[in-house]
This record gives C-alpha cells, structure tokens and sequence, in this order.
C-alpha cells in the first residue's frame, strides 16, 4: 500500500510505503511535491475553485489562479 504524507519541517510530500508503526516510509519515500501540486492544478483547472470538506462539513477552497505570463496556460472555456 503506497501512502502520502506531507514532511511539515521541509514543505515536500511524500509517497512510499509505510513501516509497520506507520510512522515513516521504508527507505525513505519518494518526493512527489510537484507531480502533487500539478495534479491538483489539473483537478481543480485553471480558473477554477474546489471545496474541501473535513468530516463532511466545507473546511476550505482550493482556488487556481494563472500568473500573468505568456507561459501560463489559458483558463479552460
């Protein structure tokens, strides 16, 4: 079973597979803090916002936004 978690002192997340206390990855895990953020900015979409329940109540809003860039891609129609 892969679990992710996010590594508070160093701001990363983490995937891999946890020890038996549960209470760290074997060998370590694996960073995955921008294939996390990008897929929540896939999710959500650009210009979009997603509410987030924590048990079953709306605890928080996930808005994406676009910088204003060339590069940045363009808010989904």
């Amino acid at each position: 079973m892969v679990r992710v978690a996010c590594m508070a002192l160093h701001r990363r997340i983490k995937a891999g597979r946890p020890n038996k206390a549960g209470d760290s990855f074997i060998g370590g895990g694996q960073d995955v803090t921008s294939d996390c953020i990008k897929a929540i900015i896939e999710f959500v979409g650009v210009g979009g916002t997603h509410e987030v329940t924590v048990d079953g109540r709306p605890m928080y809003e996930i808005e994406i936004r676009a910088l204003a860039n060339e590069d940045a891609p363009a808010a989904a129609s």
